[in-house]
């Protein structure tokens, strides 16, 4: 699963470098797939008051929200349209 992951990741990447609208899509669902997978973590910590997952969980939402939103741009949607 982990190579799996990792080769989606790649490929990702890789479309991205190419300007590839396709892969500015697929980077928007996975950063909004990483978010509600990281809600359920961050959720616990904060009723169990555990401080550790508390902040890596909120961090990874913090930087899935940043990918989201740089991604959203207009002047970067329009870099990907050519």
């Amino acid at each position: 699963m982990f190579l799996l992951m990792s080769g989606v990741g790649a490929i990702i990447g890789w479309g991205l470098l190419r300007l590839n609208r396709w892969a500015r899509r697929a980077a928007l669902l996975a950063a909004l797939a990483g978010i509600v997978e990281l809600v359920p973590t961050v959720s616990v910590a904060v009723l169990e008051v555990r401080a550790k997952p508390l902040i890596w969980g909120g961090l990874g939402v913090i930087v899935r929200v940043m990918i989201m939103w740089y991604l959203y741009q207009e002047p970067v949607a329009q870099e990907f349209e050519r």
